[in-house]
Formats: structure tokens, C-alpha cells, sequence
């Protein structure tokens, strides 16, 4: 009778799982980070995560991360960022406080499993240990929202989780973040379905095409309104690291599907961070600001991360300054003998000047501060919009997105053609779209590649049209191979649908041949010859089955290219089918 109870709990608890249909959404962003769920498809509200303590606008927190001198996890967000500063020097050097580390994933041209990330201490810890540490806080505070919310109690294997990830990033990225929630507990290889990797700008673009937006009916007056089928836009996420563009076409079901393959760059709100950091550096001399660094790095991170961070987004109007302050660096300086006031004359910039406790720069001068990023956005938008017809809006989502010189900027650019709309939650557009999108991933219709992708093979050499370097001399002439031939599954910036495959076919080299490891190559440009050509990188490789024995076995490989992530089936001749291991993380020479 126990037994039966148990099963019939167990199964009650599955269905009530299912109908309510869990969903979290992670975004891990450089500067802020936060989540959002949903329970059950009946309840349409989004909740969006809340904390005590501060953190742009009490619904995401800062993207700190703070461990004990044993690796074990103390806090996240604003409790890490003072914990650390209340500490004494001494135990600064031996806790590990990481902050925007976020962008360690876009920056590495060979990112593999021991990538490691350097504290603000100096000292160096896996980033796989820095982003599952990360995550599992985002995780336990999530599931314990849920089950408040909800008054029930849930598990984490009753979840589908939602990471979000910039659209820019490579594969090798995406895969760290899928192995960095597995050791969070979220989801594992044998459940992989229960978490699900988010493209940012494709959720912001869920998220906003469902907004309600001020136009004119044909007779003139005001009307609230949807976005309709057939409307084309770029959407723009402009986070603290990197900037996400793409083209949509909201089709007559609603879903969306892309024009163009996500591009970007760098060029966040950190860039900006930097050029002020530049200007600190021309102004108090740069071995004052490395000792500053080194030996207060809590007060350093203060003045960036707060002071700093929170002017970014004020109005840029002429005859207004942007005043800083920099209290902790001035009493520095003062402890070391040096008059912070003869400094900023002697810098030889009138446009800069010190006034109670506050760096205060003018107009003019501030605005050289946002120019060369905001420069680089608006080129790169232009260059979208002239290769698409039949626009109608830049939406722009996003922390940096508020930023008013950015907005006022863009604004200024593109208005006479496109109506540029910031929505009043920019800075959540990506973690409420990401639910939305863990709601019904199928609401993505069509994806373009990033990449042409393909692998290497040796075919009979042709004269006259395989290069004769890379021939390969066998027993006659007929016989003669070409070595380092790059066969293309797809190519950069076709159009794919979600559940669209393309298929290959693979023999064992010889009889007792088990499985086969296939190199995956990747390029930039459309038409590609040779993986040793330039512009052409390997990136991983996957491990294909070979059930049985003998050569007549035949395999037939499905790369699905519409997904988030890459997706290989294979399919022998008994119609057995499997998934093919892909891996993007081998440290490669």
C-alpha cells in the first residue's frame, strides 16, 4: 500500500509539474545579472526576481561574485561588493572577489575548460568554478522565489532553465555556459532538454513584439497597438559588454524569424568605463592609479562600478557637467603626500576640475568619453539598414541602452527613416523575453547563420581544380586524393528553420571501426575551399557512432543548424538513431 501511495504521489507531482510548466530564465550580464519565471501557462504574469538590497532598481543585482579564501561561495551582488570592502587588506589578498567577468567568454579565441579568471586580488580560479558559482546563487534564490510565490514546494529538476547568452558568441561559449549550469544543478547530459540557451536579442525581441506601442489609425488619432505581421526592425540589445544586432519579420502567426545573422561587438557600456579610467589615468598619473588599484581594489571597484556606473545614464545637455565622486582615490592620494588639486591643474585640461570630493568634467570633454562606442553602434546600425528593406523601428534594449547620450544619438541618426523605441524596461527586455521563449521555444521560426560550417575530407583528386599542394599520391594516378578539402554543411547567413537539417553520410575506414572523430571547421566568409586556408578556424568536433562491424555500415549524420545550439543525429542502416557528441571546449595546440 505504501508503494501504491508513493507512485500515486510521484505521478501526481509529475503531472502537476507538467500542467504548471516551470520556467526560469538566468541572464548574467557583465554589469547587472538577474532572473525571471513563470508558473504555469495560465498565469501570463512574468516575476521578476526582487532583492533587499539594491541593484538597478531593486530587479537585478551586480555581477559580483565573492568566495572565501577555500573557494566556497559567501555572496553575490551587493552583499560581495561590501563584504569585500569591509574587509582588511590582508584578507582582501586571500578572499576571491570577481566582478564583470562576463565578456572573459567573448574575449578568448581559444576558450576550452581550463580557462581561468583573475580575481580583483590578482590571484586566478577556473571560470568554469567563477560562472557554476554564479549560477547555482542565481538557481537556490530562483527556487526559492517560486515555491514563496507559488506556496508549494519544487525542485530544480522540475525547472526548465533558461540561460541567456549574447547572439555574437561562437560555440565554444555556449557550451561552457551549458557545462557550467550543469555543475550548478541545473538540468544534466541525460535531462539536457530541461535547460535551454537563450539568444539575448531574440528574447528582448519576444519580449518587446508583444508590447503595446503608441501609433496613428488612419484617421489620425492615437491607438495602442502590437506590433502587426509583416513589420520588419532591428533590434538592438546593448548590454555592459557586447552589442547584439539583428533583423526580424514578425510572421502572420506571430512567431518571429530572422533577416539577418546576429552581429555586434564590444562595444557596451564597460567601453565607456574604460575611457574614464583612461582619463583618471592622464589626470593623477598612471603609476598612482595602479598602486590605488592594487592596494585599495574594493575602493577601486566602488568608484567604477557605482559612482561611475550610475552617472552613465544621465542626460548629456550642453552647459551641464558630469561630476564623479572619487572620495577614496583623493584620500589616497592626500595619505601619499600629493596634492590631488595641483594634479588636475597641472593636467592641462581646463574642462576637468576638482570640486568637493568630485571630479567634475564638462560637456564637452564627457562626451569624448561615449563618442568612439557610441561611433561604432551607430556605423554598424547603418550598415544593417541599408542591406534590408521595408524597416520600420530600432528597438534598443538593454542596461547601456539607457543611457540618454546613446539614445538621444541613435535617435538623431535614424529618425527621418526609422521610429527608435527604447522600452520603458530595457534592462529586463532580455530576462522577460527569455521566459517567454522557454514558454514556447518554437516561437523562433527561422534563424541565419553566424558561420559557415563544414569539416575536413580527402576526395579524388581532379586536375585543374583541387590545388596540387595538398595532392595526395596513391598506388596510380587515378587513385591520387586531395588532403585538407572543406565540406560545407552550410553556409554564413542562410536562412534556416528551427527542426531543418542537413545530412551527410559517413563509412568506417576500416572494419572493426567503432566510432569516428570528425573535425568541425568554421569561417566568416561564404564560399570556403580548404580548412587550411585563411579565415578558417577549427573550433571542435564530434564523436560519430559506428554500430557493428564491417565497411558496407553506413551512417547518416543530421546537423540541425536552426537551434540555439548545434544539434547532430545519427542513423545507422538499422534505423537506429542517436545523438552524436559535439565538443567545443578541447584545448586544442
Amino acid at each position: 500500500m505504501a508503494d501504491q501511495a508513493s507512485a500515486a504521489t510521484s505521478t501526481s507531482r509529475e503531472d502537476l509539474c507538467t500542467s504548471l510548466k516551470l520556467v526560469v530564465a538566468i541572464d548574467v550580464g557583465t554589469t547587472y545579472s538577474g532572473y525571471a519565471f513563470s508558473i504555469g501557462e495560465r498565469d501570463k504574469k512574468i516575476y521578476v526576481m526582487k532583492q533587499p538590497t539594491g541593484g538597478a532598481g531593486n530587479q537585478k543585482i551586480p555581477t559580483c561574485l565573492l568566495l572565501q579564501p577555500d573557494h566556497r561561495f559567501h555572496s553575490f551582488g551587493q552583499p560581495a561588493q561590501e563584504h569585500y570592502y569591509q574587509l582588511s587588506e590582508e584578507e582582501q589578498s586571500s578572499w576571491l572577489y570577481f566582478e564583470r567577468f562576463k565578456m572573459t567568454l567573448h574575449s578568448s579565441k581559444a576558450l576550452n575548460r581550463e580557462k581561468e579568471i583573475e580575481a580583483a586580488n590578482g590571484k586566478r580560479l577556473s571560470a568554469l568554478t567563477v560562472f557554476s558559482r554564479s549560477l547555482e546563487f542565481f538557481k537556490d534564490s530562483a527556487i526559492t522565489d517560486i515555491c514563496r510565490t507559488s506556496r508549494t514546494d519544487f525542485r530544480a529538476d522540475e525547472v526548465t532553465w533558461i540561460v541567456t547568452v549574447p547572439a555574437i558568441w561562437e560555440e565554444p561559449a555556449k557550451q561552457f555556459m551549458r557545462e557550467a549550469a550543469y555543475l550548478a544543478g541545473m538540468a544534466s547530459p541525460d535531462k539536457r532538454d530541461k535547460l535551454i540557451i537563450a539568444l539575448e536579442p531574440e528574447a528582448a525581441s519576444l519580449y518587446c513584439h508583444q508590447l503595446e506601442i503608441a501609433e496613428r489609425n488612419e484617421a489620425g488619432a492615437a491607438i495602442m497597438t502590437q506590433i502587426k505581421p509583416g513589420v520588419r526592425y532591428v533590434i538592438i540589445d546593448c548590454g555592459g559588454g557586447t552589442v547584439d544586432c539583428t533583423v526580424h519579420e514578425i510572421t502572420e502567426k506571430r512567431h518571429i524569424r530572422a533577416l539577418q545573422a546576429a552581429s555586434g561587438g564590444a562595444w557596451g557600456g564597460t567601453q565607456v568605463d574604460k575611457n574614464f579610467e583612461t582619463l583618471l589615468t592622464n589626470v593623477f598619473g598612471e603609476e598612482n592609479l595602479r598602486r590605488f588599484k592594487e592596494t585599495q581594489p574594493g575602493d577601486w571597484i566602488e568608484l567604477i562600478s557605482c559612482a561611475f556606473e550610475n552617472k552613465k545614464k544621465e542626460a548629456m545637455s550642453p552647459g551641464r557637467f558630469l561630476a564623479v565622486r572619487i572620495d577614496p582615490l583623493l584620500i589616497f592620494l592626500r595619505e601619499k603626500g600629493i596634492t590631488p588639486e595641483q594634479m588636475v591643474s597641472a593636467c592641462g585640461n581646463p574642462k576637468i576640475t576638482l570640486r568637493r570630493g568630485s571630479l567634475r568634467i564638462e560637456h564637452d570633454e564627457a562626451i569624448k568619453l561615449f563618442k568612439p562606442v557610441v561611433d561604432k553602434i551607430e556605423e554598424h546600425i547603418t550598415s544593417m539598414v541599408q542591406r534590408i528593406n521595408g524597416l520600420k523601428y530600432i528597438i534598443m534594449v538593454g542596461g547601456f541602452s539607457e543611457s540618454n547620450y546613446l539614445e538621444t544619438r541613435i535617435k538623431t541618426a535614424f529618425e527621418d527613416q526609422l521610429r527608435v523605441i527604447v522600452p520603458h524596461d530595457a534592462r529586463l527586455s532580455v530576462v522577460k523575453g527569455a521566459v517567454i521563449f522557454g514558454q514556447d521555444p518554437n516561437s523562433i521560426c527561422e534563424r541565419r547563420t553566424v558561420h559557415t560550417v563544414g569539416i575536413g575530407t580527402t576526395q579524388p583528386f581532379i586536375e585543374g581544380y583541387h590545388r596540387p599542394t595538398y595532392r595526395l599520391q596513391g598506388t596510380a594516378p587515378e587513385d591520387d586524393l586531395c588532403d585538407n578539402v572543406f565540406e560545407t554543411f552550410i553556409k554564413a547567413d542562410e536562412a534556416v528553420g528551427v527542426g531543418n537539417s542537413v545530412q551527410k553520410s559517413f563509412n568506417p575506414s576500416y572494419e572493426g571501426q567503432m566510432e569516428a572523430l570528425v573535425d568541425i571547421f568554421f569561417s566568416c566568409k561564404k564560399e570556403v575551399w580548404y580548412t587550411v586556408e585563411e579565415g578558417v578556424w577549427q573550433k571542435g568536433h564530434m564523436l560519430v557512432p559506428l554500430n557493428g562491424f564491417g565497411l558496407n555500415r553506413e551512417v547518416k549524420v543530421s546537423m540541425y543548424f536552426g537551434e540555439t545550439e548545434f544539434k547532430v543525429t545519427a542513423c545507422d542502416s538499422t534505423g537506429r538513431k542517436q545523438e552524436v557528441k559535439l565538443d567545443f571546449l578541447e584545448k586544442y595546440n
